[in-house]
């Protein structure tokens, strides 16, 4: 059957150009990833994603039916729509935990950062505090007392 769907037709416009960017777009990702810009979860995950729409480009009507099948939808095109609106909610929850994530590890910097700041601020208080007393009492001469003065 699989065979059957890939008869040697001539292929539409987007039944190359999908495939080669998506060479283009797995090489920058790998790239990226060697480079360690990327971590190994992100970069299995957009390869998985740019072979689907590959495999999705070159056979659609093959894919698509049999996912329409497999999931019990009458048509098709519902099928594909169901798992891509899926798919967005998923990538849109993942994006959300992320920055949740992101956002109270700034919070915890943030205020780390000002507790050692009012540190800082408070040593540097005390040492002029100290130097201040130091220039006063040297500047009292040896022997005589405060009531002299």
């Amino acid at each position: 059957m699989f065979l059957q769907t890939l008869k040697l037709t001539i292929l539409e416009f987007y039944q190359w150009l999908v495939p080669l960017m998506a060479i283009f777009y797995a090489y920058r990702i790998v790239k990226q990833y060697i480079q360690k810009k990327r971590l190994l979860k992100g970069t299995v995950l957009w390869l998985m994603v740019w072979l689907m729409v590959s495999i999705l480009a070159i056979v659609p009507d093959f894919v698509s039916v049999n996912l329409a099948r497999l999931l019990g939808f009458k048509d098709h095109i519902n099928g594909i729509i169901f798992i891509a609106i899926g798919f967005l909610f998923l990538f849109n929850m993942y994006f959300n935990v992320t920055i949740e994530k992101l956002e109270n590890q700034m919070t915890d910097l943030v205020r780390k950062q000002a507790l050692e700041n009012q540190e800082l601020k408070q040593k540097l208080l005390d040492y002029e505090k100290q130097k201040i007393a130091e220039r006063v009492a040297s500047e009292i001469p040896k022997g005589k007392a405060m009531n002299d003065l």
